[in-house]
């Protein structure tokens, strides 16, 4: 996916406004292509969580690990 890439420079770049509406868009790409609490939806918010980790968003990865970490519950 180039999504995450796409975020990671336009961080870089100081176009946070850009990087905010990706971010928003990417949650959503996520939820609507896989099927609802399946483990492959799982997979892919736990992926994204990870990026925010990396890039020291915690507040960005909490919610998509957490709801990761729901589905796998399940």
């Amino acid at each position: 996916m180039v999504g995450p890439e796409l975020y990671k420079m336009y961080r870089l770049r100081g176009k946070a406004g850009e990087a905010a509406r990706l971010r928003v868009q990417l949650a959503q790409i996520v939820r609507t292509r896989y099927a609802k609490d399946s483990a492959s939806q799982g997979e892919a918010l736990a992926k994204l969580g990870k990026l925010f980790l990396r890039l020291q968003e915690f507040e960005n990865a909490e919610p998509l690990l957490r709801e990761s970490l729901a589905i796998r519950e399940k």
